[in-house]
């Protein structure tokens, strides 16, 4: 009896062994993974009809059809000749010299390709519709690049014939098993490709490629009965993989924080429509934003409108702190707990990560029912890859990886699936520039056509900036519902059909009122004189917890250094610490804990100690200052740091500091110097310098006076030319990069490779810091903790590159050594004076562990 000629393919093979597994049963396989998931995520069949306009049993049947049909590049000699043993077993009549073998073949777009060029020839299609879905599965390796000219294989002529009918007759069967039951016709105008389809189908195929489930087989049997059998082995794949998991049915703020009362914006969460949309929270630091995100998050979760949440915050830092409050809530939300996953460049080395994906490896410990419906698990195949990141329950990242789903980076379309099929909740969305708000644009754009939803929080956000985020939502009218005049705070929503609504907490839960006294020093260097160095010095030996904000490393290490001397020249045993990007990462994990332990929530009050630091406490580290002191800033990120002074309640602060109080250093002429530069435009800290005049801030109505005032577009009639033309200059650099993001995020190049410098890179606007690997000065390669590398396991040598590395303003590199073969700047550095040093001509460099990487001048430098 004559076989199917599409049964002399092979999909998968062995490279330890000759057996192998038939084209058309990997294919069945991940269409199989597909309509169990299917069946089990009301949110994707949501979401996925929604976007059809169809029924979802007419969309089920083109997903299916079009991901079992995402291998058609492998009905291809040069393909099977890839093992040229196995072609031998599963086509006998084929022999060695009827074809040449192509290294350069990739099946992907090869099956495109000859879509196009052959299977149109053969049966009538609407092809403009089909396109776009066809583009979406045969991408599924990460590249949907289709341009080239496809030409046919180096074959003889029954062997081109072959390739031709297989091709033929499997589309065929496709149609017959999962089209003409929906009654699909593929003569007819198809709707619109949904989004999720290319990263829905790319998961489904990493599944469906998984041997140790779907055990190879080159035994014929009839298709059907495969498929029925291949869907049996998904079924609780799913699940397994940490890509589905039930929830619990526990919604709003009273389940998800059972025994708190909500307050302010939390009590609007019950009136706030069930529905996908974008929604902008606006609310003052401490008030509960978060809680507020996650109670909302979890009745779209319910409503089916998602099925999973994803947290970006702005950095490294912020986004560990926040990994400990969502591992509370996952067990709330999700039965059996949930996949936990958190993304940056360095999540590996974060010890309660760790700790969540052991707990997922001894999950076949034996536990009992109720351990193991506590635990919050990270299943280590999300673990294993950054493309995965976003397909468990709940991710926390930095901002960066969300902004790269809309890049042209390999499989981009893995994660704007995992984001899209989310609630997508971002932090501190008024904290990034020109650029990245051109990216974050394309992002929320992508979640509105998925019919995702997006939830933005901010204590202090521009009015148009955020008109520019829910334009992408909605466009809005001159004449709609935004006014100059809005109310705070404020939870703004609007979904595909709505227009913009507004909420807004009761008169009696309202934010309470705060006063915050001002205090502006003149300084020329706009740094603390000595006469206030002691008045600090006095503060701490009082026992307040004193924070001094930098915007300059170099100025955080030089102050740092003034105050620890004058301690010493009084005898005095202050503890004083020293905050601020430039240390090895394994040194700043150490200060990070140190800081938060000693001038957190729960910090000892028993002794005054004082902190001097950089941005990097300015967002979302929960510290609580007696005195805050500042150099001057715009309005937005002042009152970020303002965020830190008396944050907590407190009955035991030093006599003197039992009101809120801010030291504001500020220069005594528009020239700014080297802030101006940080900040990109001299206006924000001159108008913000204006306002600080007032002497006093009243909070909550600071938040939109103030913001409103500094970041208004049309000039004061006070401002200085020389204020307004370094603003005129900003502005035309704001413009160029949001076009140029817009335009990356839409274009057609060839995808980069997916690794940590490409994605910073990418995501970055303007000179990117320097990562320099710090190195003792011996002939062999030894770091400053004495490890040598040439020691080292390959794990082990990638851990101890990114535990030493030291990130530096691009503006040095023309001073240290270049980059070696594996593009690494090693800086080789010997032992003197109880520190690490390097030295190049009039440039010193030094590193120790409680001060981080200084540099030393004999002329001015910037940086």
């Amino acid at each position: 009896m004559d076989i199917e000629s599409y049964f002399k393919y092979w999909g998968k093979a062995s490279k330890e062994n000759d057996s192998y597994h038939l084209l058309p049963y990997h294919c069945l396989d991940v269409a199989a993974v597909a309509s169990v998931w299917w069946d089990q995520s009301i949110s994707l069949r949501n979401q996925f009809a929604k976007e059809t306009g169809l029924d979802t049993t007419k969309t089920r049947a083109l997903i299916l059809f079009f991901v079992a049909l995402h291998d058609l590049g492998k009905f291809d000699v040069r393909f099977q000749l890839k093992a040229p043993e196995v072609i031998a077993a599963c086509w006998p009549e084929f022999t060695e010299d009827a074809a040449d073998y192509e290294k350069s073949y990739y099946h992907g777009v090869e099956g495109y390709m000859v879509f196009r060029r052959q299977i149109l020839k053969q049966i009538e299609l609407n092809f403009d519709s089909l396109d776009p879905w066809l583009k979406a599965v045969c991408g599924h390796h990460g590249d949907m690049n289709f341009q080239g000219v496809w030409h046919e294989p180096d074959a003889d002529d029954w062997v081109i014939e072959h390739d031709k009918k297989t091709r033929y007759d499997w589309l065929q069967w496709l149609i017959d098993f999962f089209l003409k039951p929906a009654n699909i016709n593929l003569i007819h105008p198809l709707p619109n490709a949904p989004s999720l389809l290319a990263g829905f189908c790319s998961v489904c195929d990493w599944i469906g490629s998984n041997s140790t489930y779907f055990i190879y087989q080159s035994e014929i049997m009839e298709l059907e009965k495969y498929w029925y059998q291949a869907k049996v082995i998904a079924q609780p794949l799913v699940n397994q993989m940490g890509l589905q998991q039930n929830l619990t049915g526990q919604n709003g703020m009273k389940d998800l924080f059972p025994g708190y009362q909500p307050r302010q914006l939390q009590t609007l969460v019950e009136n706030l429509p069930v529905e996908s949309g974008l929604t902008i929270i606006e609310a003052p630091t401490g008030s509960g934003k978060t809680e507020t995100a996650l109670a909302y998050a979890s009745k779209l979760l319910n409503a089916g409108l998602a099925d999973s949440i994803i947290f970006a915050l702005p950095t490294q830092a912020t986004a560990n702190a926040m990994l400990g409050r969502l591992e509370r809530v996952a067990t709330s939300l999700f039965d059996d707990g949930a996949n936990l996953v958190l993304a940056h460049g360095k999540a590996r080395f974060n010890t309660d990560f760790e700790r969540i994906k052991q707990a997922s490896r001894n999950n076949d410990v034996q536990t009992n029912d109720q351990e193991r419906a506590a635990q919050v698990q990270c299943v280590q195949w999300l673990g294993e890859s950054r493309k995965r990141v976003f397909l468990g329950q709940i991710g926390v990242c930095t901002i960066d990886q969300v902004l790269v789903s809309v890049l042209p980076v390999r499989h981009n379309f893995v994660r704007q699936f995992g984001i899209n099929k989310s609630i997508l909740i971002i932090d501190e969305v008024h904290a990034y520039d020109a650029y990245m708000y051109g990216l974050l644009t394309s992002v929320l754009q992508r979640q509105h056509q998925a019919s995702g939803s997006a939830l933005l929080l901010s204590a202090t956000l521009p009015l148009q900036q955020k008109k520019q985020l829910l334009d992408t939502y909605e466009k809005i009218a001159q004449n709609d519902t935004l006014s100059n005049i809005q109310p705070y705070p404020l939870i703004s929503h609007v979904s595909h059909a709505a227009t913009i609504q507004h909420f807004v907490p009761a008169e009696s839960e309202q934010p309470p009122s705060r006063l915050v006294e001002v205090e502006q020093i003149i300084s020329q260097d706009i740094l603390p004189d000595e006469t206030l160095i002691h008045r600090i010095i006095n503060a701490a030996n009082q026992g307040a917890l004193v924070g001094l904000v930098c915007n300059l490393v170099a100025d955080a290490q030089q102050l740092h250094h003034r105050i620890v001397a004058q301690c010493n020249m009084q005898n005095l045993n202050i503890p004083i610490d020293l905050f601020h990007a430039r240390f090895c990462f394994a040194d700043r994990q150490q200060h990070e804990g140190l800081v938060i332990k000693h001038y957190g929530k729960e910090a000892d009050r028993g002794r005054g100690r004082i902190l001097v630091a950089t941005q990097v406490i300015e967002q979302s580290l929960d510290l609580d200052f007696d005195w805050l002191l500042t150099q001057i800033c715009p309005v937005d990120l002042l009152f970020q740091r303002l965020g830190r002074l008396h944050r907590h309640p407190r009955d035991n602060r030093p006599s003197e500091y039992t009101q809120p109080k801010v030291t504001v250093l500020v220069p005594e002429t528009n020239d700014f110097g080297l802030h101006q530069y940080v900040y990109a435009t001299a206006r924000f800290l001159w108008r913000t310098r204006e306002l600080l005049q007032e002497k006093q801030i009243h909070f909550p109505g600071a938040y939109r006076d103030w913001i409103e005032k500094v970041y208004d577009e049309q000039a004061w009639p006070d401002e200085p030319d020389e204020i307004i033309q370094s603003h005129d200059e900003y502005w035309i650099k704001c413009s160029t990069a949001r076009q140029f993001a817009n335009r990356i995020a839409n274009t057609d190049y060839k995808p980069f490779s997916d690794t940590e410098d490409k994605v910073a890179l990418m995501t970055r606007d303007g000179d990117m810091n320097l990562n320099v690997l710090l190195m003792q000065n011996t002939s062999e390669a030894i770091l400053l903790d004495g490890r040598k590398l040439s020691e080292l396991d390959d794990w082990e040598y990638f851990e101890a590159l990114q535990m030493n590395t030291v990130s530096v303003p691009r503006s040095w590199e023309k001073l240290l050594p270049g980059k070696d073969r594996e593009e690494l700047i090693k800086l080789p550095m010997g032992w003197l004076n109880e520190q690490w040093q390097w030295q190049q001509e009039k440039t010193l460099l030094t590193y120790h562990p409680a001060r981080g990487l200084e540099r030393f001048d004999h002329e001015p430098v910037n940086g």
